[in-house]
């Protein structure tokens, strides 16, 4: 799962530096294209360019990214654009995001109605579905935050908030903003003086707070650092022959493991799990409660994570009920398709001789581990549709396809993502490793499905969960500070 989450962070991170830049004058499009090299943990492994272009009324910012992430011996190369168009004014008027990872492409373009709200196209597959995205008069995208930092004389120490609109998460969200000091920084070698500016990204489900370096009036971008599930990614400034230059094998898997401290076994029996968390960093970690795991922070501040099994029986689909969390996991979304044609078809397939709910999950989670017949770590992330129709990927593929597949009957169904045990992973032994399963709701209880395991007896309680949704980007957004931060001291086994 973990490549989704970082692609969206490198692009979060990218993205928020941007907005802090203007050029006074208009330039020739080639001398204001603004090259990066992208860095973890000191390692190249891809290459960043950003521009801006104002014509006549109107200013574009363009943001391109390319990237190599190694996992386990396996290249999945990472493309992603994003296009602010805005009045010279700093008002929104157009977007075009796209990302291609592994293969796999989806586009989303988006323009200002006569209601002032976003209408999104969102295109993956051939099939393009519409959204209404509500914008406040006072949102921002590129042009608007860099007029607006220009128009007031913040100094060092100064704080302010702005309503930011990212196109990567099709939703507008706080963006919170600190002057700091003007420091000497290290370019590859090319040593100059820089003003600081700590800027955090706030999502619902968690936040992102990179500290970008500025230089001159117009606050140019010469440098992004942000920490990223234990690593440091960097955003360097560089010349075009060294951003395009080869980048460096980065094996991601490896750092996303953590070590159990004993051996689970017999786990398909068990079910209750214990296990205590010792946070590695300043300040509090957050773990979700809800749905079969709860969480207590103890005295010293670890946590007592307490991970119960539930069992699906009876119950009845599709959902006619009103409850509003239940019927927004029935809503078809851009990786979770459940409208789509070819989705609505497996679903129906799968469930044709289903008399109650639990019986439609189990046979859904089956027919998707059979459907799914190229298992592969070479997808970097597919939607439910695209997966419908290639029939490979891992367990984000698993999960988005079972999820879309449970909606399209008629039955709430959420994307998971947290840690799995298992015995043995990358030479590693007794780990725990990233995942993504699906929940559906069954009878008046919410049960785990796991389409990557073969012969599954419910999801076991050898698993942690750090998010749930629709595998939308902004879900994955505790997993940044969670990830990395923690390591796991004690598991008991009921």
């Amino acid at each position: 799962m973990f490549k989704k989450t970082i692609t969206f962070f490198l692009l979060l991170a990218i993205c928020s530096t941007p907005m802090l830049a203007a050029q006074s004058e208009t330039a020739p499009a080639d001398e204001e294209k603004i090259y990066f090299a992208v860095l973890v943990d000191g390692n190249k492994i891809g290459h960043a360019a950003m521009t801006r272009l104002q014509q006549d009324d109107r200013v574009t910012h363009t943001t391109q990214m390319s990237m190599t992430m190694n996992r386990m011996g396996t290249d999945v190369g990472i493309s992603m654009s994003i296009k602010t168009v805005e009045t010279s004014d700093g008002k929104p008027l157009s977007f075009e995001s796209s990302m291609n990872a592994g293969g796999f492409g989806q586009q989303t373009t988006g323009r200002v109605n006569e209601d002032g709200n976003f209408v999104a196209e969102i295109t993956s597959m051939g099939r393009t579905e519409e959204k209404i995205i509500p914008l406040p008069e006072d949102a921002l995208m590129d042009e608007g935050i860099a007029l607006y930092v220009k128009q007031h004389d913040f100094e060092e120490g100064d704080t302010f908030t702005v309503k930011y609109f990212d196109p990567s998460m099709l939703q507008v969200v706080p963006m919170h903003n600190k002057l700091g000091p003007i420091e000497q920084i290290d370019l590859f070698g090319k040593v100059i003086d820089a003003r600081k500016i700590y800027s955090t990204i706030q999502a619902p489900t968690g936040s992102i707070t990179t500290e970008n370096h500025v230089v001159g009036d117009d606050m140019m971008p010469v440098k992004v650092v942000t920490a990223m599930m234990g690593m440091k990614l960097e955003l360097i400034s560089c010349t075009k022959e060294f951003a395009l230059s080869p980048n460096d094998t980065l094996d991601f898997m490896n750092k996303m493991l953590i070590k159990s401290p004993t051996r689970l076994t017999n786990l398909g029996d068990k079910t209750r799990a214990v296990y205590t968390i010792e946070s590695l960093k300043k300040g509090d970690l957050w773990i979700p409660a809800g749905p079969g795991q709860s969480v207590m922070q103890k005295a010293n501040g670890s946590l007592i994570v307490e991970v119960t099994k539930a069992t699906p029986a009876g119950g009845t689909f599709p959902y006619t009920g009103d409850d509003e969390t239940l019927l927004a996991a029935l809503e078809s979304s851009r990786y979770v398709q459940s409208e789509d044609e070819t989705i609505k078809q497996l679903a129906q397939q799968a469930t044709k001789d289903c008399e109650t709910t639990a019986q439609a999950v189990k046979k859904i989670e089956r027919f998707v581990h059979g459907y799914i017949t190229a298992k592969d770590l070479s997808v970097g992330y597919a939607s439910a549709a695209e997966v419908a129709q290639s029939k490979q990927g891992d367990c984000t593929e698993h999960a988005v396809l079972t999820t879309a597949m449970c909606r399209a009957v008629g039955i709430p169904s959420r994307v998971v993502t947290g840690l799995l045990y298992v015995d043995g992973l990358f030479g590693s032994e007794q780990v725990f490793g990233g995942h993504a399963w699906s929940e559906a709701y069954v009878n008046g209880q919410w049960v785990g499905l796991d389409a990557t395991r073969k012969a599954s007896r419910g999801c076991s309680v050898g698993r942690i969960i750090l998010g749930r949704g629709d595998g939308e980007p902004g879900d994955f957004l505790n997993i940044q500070n969670t990830l990395g931060y923690f390591r796991i001291t004690a598991a008991q086994l009921e």
